[in-house]
């Protein structure tokens, strides 16, 4: 008897320590928005070269930027 006392306070403490596992799902998707992957457009800006207004001797040559739409 004595021995099954042991094995049940074990036991009892064993189930104390297990882990619950916590599954994150996300939320679904407008229908609409599943149907396809979106595509970026690049367009390319050419800037010319210009003075800095706050530092007069500061001087920035002709580059390219491109914007994702």
């Amino acid at each position: 008897m004595r021995s099954f006392s042991i094995l049940l306070l074990v036991s009892l403490l064993a189930g104390c320590t297990t882990q619950t596992v916590v599954v994150k799902r996300e939320p679904p998707l407008h229908p609409l928005m599943a149907a396809a992957p979106a595509k970026f457009a690049e367009t390319r800006y050419d800037v010319r070269s210009y003075r800095d207004a706050a530092n007069p001797s500061l001087r920035h040559e002709a580059h390219v930027i491109y914007r994702r739409t």
